[in-house]
């Protein structure tokens, strides 16, 4: 019984990990699909002219985070963006928006920092010229990030990402939890019988036990009893 507790939870724990393991690599993979859809969204000549303050109009940008505002809310993200680096920093060239920043009309994200923390990111997914997944702190809470590194035709280069908040990870880490503690309450559930049938069996046979060693006991008293009798009696007739 124990060895099968041991080996059901152990079972259970593995499951758990390695659930946790595959949902953070599905959503890793997501990320990176729906940045790399941003391309789609807006036009192959955005790339090669968002390089500086001034290049792209305010109604094109007012477009642009529309037409991502939507993207991200059908494909269950944070944020998509795009951003460029400059020898000042790295920059938005275009990002979506949340519901209530639209209903308020917050400015539009062009050229505005990258901001210091996440420029690190940005900055080794450049220079390494690779995707780079990160788990950072924002004025939105903790996100998972992706920032994937890509160039035009005619060598600017530019970067795609993509956030998740930490709250829609973490209820598919739960669902992972949950569905590993049901499967292991299952299998300790339908141990119980066994286990109570068990304890059953082993108190009937240490009574059966009980009751030999009494019966046992009390015949050797009894044979015990006759030969001192017999021995008395053998005295007694001397």
């Amino acid at each position: 019984m124990l060895l099968y507790m041991v080996t059901v939870i152990g079972y259970g724990v593995y499951s758990y990990r390695s659930n946790q393991t595959a949902v953070l690599k599905n959503l890793d993979e997501k990320l990176a699909l729906v940045a790399s859809g941003t391309r789609r969204i807006l036009s192959p000549e955005f790339f090669t002219k968002a390089v500086k303050p001034d290049a792209i109009s305010a109604d094109d940008d007012k477009k642009n985070v529309l037409a991502l505002s939507d993207y991200a809310q059908k494909t269950g993200v944070a944020a998509v963006y795009a951003l460029t680096q400059t020898h000042d920093g790295v920059f938005f060239t275009a990002s979506s928006r949340t519901k209530k920043e639209l209903k308020i009309a917050a400015r539009t994200p062009y050229f505005l920092p990258f901001g210091k923390q996440a420029e690190k990111a940005a900055l080794s997914a450049c220079s390494e010229n690779k995707t780079i997944y990160t788990t950072e702190t924002t004025k939105w809470g903790i996100v998972r990030r992706v920032l994937i590194p890509e160039s035009t035709v005619n060598g600017n280069s530019y970067l795609l990402g993509a956030d998740m908040d930490a709250d829609g990870i973490r209820k598919k880490l739960d669902h992972c939890f949950w569905s590993s503690f049901g499967f292991t309450a299952l299998f300790i559930c339908l141990a119980i019988p066994f286990i109570i049938l068990f304890r059953k069996t082993e108190k009937e046979r240490i009574d059966e036990f009980q009751n030999l060693k009494e019966m046992l006991t009390q015949k050797t008293m009894d044979r015990t009893t006759r030969i001192r009798r017999k021995i008395e009696e053998y005295i007694n007739k001397d």
